[in-house]
């Protein structure tokens, strides 16, 4: 029978502990970008890269389309597919992975698609 002594107690904490960190090491990241050329080379905002990494997704080769060209894209590796191609990412200087603005600021102007 398993019960809830002072071992238990600490190892759970050591783990709360440790999330705790990687949540704020990674917080902290994304105003220090320590890693940009590495975010900037895989065309990914600040969250995507330093908080979103790791998420869940089905596994399952996924089709997909380009939300702004809206051309059939090759089938991603899991469900969590890009929401943007290589070259409209790039073009508009948004995040491929979730759309945002790759500095994260409003527009103030409507954008016309690109194809």
């Amino acid at each position: 029978m398993n019960k809830f002594d002072t071992d238990t107690m600490n190892a759970l904490t050591d783990r709360a502990r440790n999330e705790r960190d990687v949540v704020l090491y990674r917080a902290l990241s994304i105003f220090g970008d320590p890693n940009k050329t590495q975010r900037l080379a895989e065309r990914a905002c600040t969250v995507c890269f330093y908080l979103r990494r790791g998420g869940l997704s089905g596994q399952a080769f996924t089709a997909w389309s380009c939300l702004n060209c809206e051309q059939l894209q090759p089938e991603w590796h899991n469900t969590a597919h890009p929401r943007l191609c290589e070259g409209c990412a790039k073009k508009l200087n948004c995040c491929q992975k979730c759309g945002a603005d790759m500095d994260l600021r409003s527009r103030m102007k409507q954008m016309n698609k690109r194809r």
